[in-house]
């Protein structure tokens, strides 16, 4: 019954409240110091690029050791949910099935950008790498450049590389991913890459399932995403508060603007 679909929840330190259906993969150097069900530093795998690759050394196992029908691939305390206001609960292993035969995937729901995906990404970090798979896109896989420009132009984003679909799926995503992130850690310098942006192939990776996912044009579910501690109102209510602020910011800036304007 497990290999027609495993839920796969990647970890790199220990927590206690893991759903009773999902299974722990344990990343980077810490991972064989966890309690797990699989580790991602054995068998065919690339556990030493973690700091760099972050999620993406489990990814990569998954796709080169595991054989099942469905896979679920969540991170770091966060899951898949249903619609619960007051508590957050995982959806259940029976429904992700019934979805996943149904024929669609699962993905969380959009992340709201405040310019476009291309800018956010300015915004954050280092636009060079970006740049660089954009052109390795551009020269090695041209039937990809109109998804490529529909994301990059996007004001919303899936987010966090997470998802649920066939393992098939999941394998002809990982050939197209791994080959764009092999080539461009060639031609990326993270040398002088403080901790965080030097996670720089784990953010490019976000960006990129999304051109993968344009392109593929897969039937989509999408899912909240909460940790099993939120209380989905009380996020909701923040991310309203969040929008008012930024929407606020925006329109005092336009108006000083052209306050300036008319002096």
């Amino acid at each position: 019954m497990e290999k027609e679909l495993i839920l796969f929840v990647v970890t790199h330190k220990h927590f206690y409240d893991i759903p009773s259906d999902r299974k722990l993969i344990g990343v980077g150097k810490n991972g064989e110091n966890i309690k797990c069900d699989y580790r991602d530093d054995v068998g065919d795998n690339i556990s030493y690029k973690n700091p760099n690759y972050c999620e993406l050394t489990a990814l990569y196992w998954i796709w080169k050791n595991i054989d099942c029908d469905y896979v679920g691939f969540e991170q770091y305390r966060r899951f898949f949910c249903g619609k619960k206001l007051l508590h957050a609960e995982s959806i259940k292993r029976k429904k992700i099935l019934k979805i996943l035969k149904s024929g669609k995937i699962i993905l969380p729901k959009r992340h709201w950008c405040d310019s476009n995906v291309y800018n956010e990404y300015r915004s954050f970090h280092n636009i060079k790498d970006l740049n660089v798979c954009i052109d390795i896109i551009k020269h090695d896989y041209p039937e990809y450049i109109s998804s490529l420009n529909n994301v990059l132009n996007a004001k919303k984003i899936y987010p966090a590389n997470m998802f649920m679909m066939p393992k098939s799926m999941m394998n002809e995503y990982c050939q197209w991913l791994f080959a764009i992130l092999d080539k461009a850690e060639s031609n990326i310098d993270i040398s002088r890459y403080k901790l965080y942006q030097a996670r720089v192939f784990g953010f490019l990776a976000e960006r990129l399932f999304n051109v993968w996912i344009d392109y593929a044009k897969p039937k989509i579910l999408r899912l909240s995403v909460y940790s099993l501690n939120d209380v989905p109102l009380l996020v909701l209510f923040k991310k309203l508060i969040r929008k008012i602020e930024q929407y606020t910011h925006k329109v005092i800036r336009k108006l000083k603007y052209k306050l300036n304007l008319y002096r």
